[in-house]
Order: structure tokens, then C-alpha cells, then sequence
């Protein structure tokens, strides 16, 4: 009987290249994981969290910086950013302008006794010693709303779900 010889060695991984590729892929899951499951819903409740902690420091650094500071909503494009009231831009990351997340955008935002709705350009004015302009903020994804609200004085800003009317906060 005649064996062929093909001269392949028969070899498996060592046990320190499986640990590599189990290292790598340890290390790679927090990044991978959150990305796999975020959904369209998680980023328009973290869009909101944005905007409301984004009031809470523009009223802080106002203060801070002793300036006025405006938050803008574009709601043709789904944009937000914030500027001094003379129109020179704020550093840091967190003031330049951003993007809604696709499928997010502003329903409506009232500003004082003005409303907006469907588009347009409209502002929340932080001062220096404390006033904010009472602002509503209007998020809409799919079905669902969420109202920011920024209270005039001191108070926090807080988000509710659903749509919030101006009488009932």
C-alpha cells in the first residue's frame, strides 16, 4: 500500500497567537459594541441630553466670561451653535456648530412669545448676570417628541418626553 506525501505539516495556532486575537478583540468590543446597537432612537435621546447640557454651560460660561452668549437653531437644516451676542464664535468643541443626527430634527422652538416652526433661524440669548430667554425646544424623531425646556432664571434646564406645552411647565 502507497501513501502520498504531500509535505504539509499539519500545524495549529500556538497558544500565544490565540491569545493575541482574543486581546485585540477584547479590546476593539467597547468600541464596536455601542455602534452594533445605536440606534436612531438612543441618538435622538442623547441629542437632546446634548442640547440641555449645552444650555446649562452656555449660561455658566456666560457668566464666566462675562458676555452675552446666543444659542442658534437652525431649523431648515437641523443645525445648532453658539456665538457671542457680537457675533465672534466661542471656543471649544462643544459651542461649534452641529448637525442633528439623520431622522432627528426640530419640530418647533418658541422663544420667548415667538414661535418657530418648519424653518428658519431663531435664538436663545444667555446674559451675563443670570437671564436666559424662556426657550422650548421641540425634538422630533419618527413619532416621538422631546421638549427641552430652559427656564428664564436659575432653574435647570430639563427635558420631558413628549410635547410639552408652554403653560404646563
Amino acid at each position: 500500500m502507497r501513501t502520498l506525501e504531500t509535505g504539509c505539516s499539519e500545524r495549529g495556532f500556538t497558544l500565544v497567537e490565540v491569545l493575541a486575537v482574543l486581546s485585540i478583540i477584547i479590546l476593539l468590543t467597547p468600541l464596536i459594541l455601542p455602534r452594533l446597537f445605536d440606534t436612531g432612537r438612543e441618538r435622538f435621546l442623547k441629542e437632546g441630553r446634548h442640547i440641555a447640557a449645552l444650555s446649562s454651560h452656555l449660561s455658566s460660561l456666560s457668566a464666566l466670561r462675562k458676555t452675552g452668549i446666543r444659542l442658534y437653531y437652525d431649523l431648515s437644516d437641523g443645525l445648532y451653535w453658539a456665538e457671542r451676542v457680537d457675533g465672534r464664535p466661542l471656543d471649544g468643541a462643544l459651542t461649534g456648530r452641529r448637525r442633528l443626527p439623520e431622522g432627528v430634527s426640530f419640530l418647533e422652538v418658541k422663544v420667548g412669545g415667538e414661535a418657530l416652526r418648519g424653518g428658519g433661524v431663531i435664538s436663545t440669548l444667555f446674559t451675563p448676570w443670570g437671564y436666559r430667554d424662556r426657550t422650548l425646544i421641540y425634538l422630533r424623531y419618527r413619532d416621538e417628541t422631546l421638549t427641552i425646556s430652559i427656564p428664564p432664571f436659575g432653574g435647570n434646564v430639563k427635558i420631558h418626553r413628549g410635547y410639552v406645552r408652554d403653560e404646563s411647565l
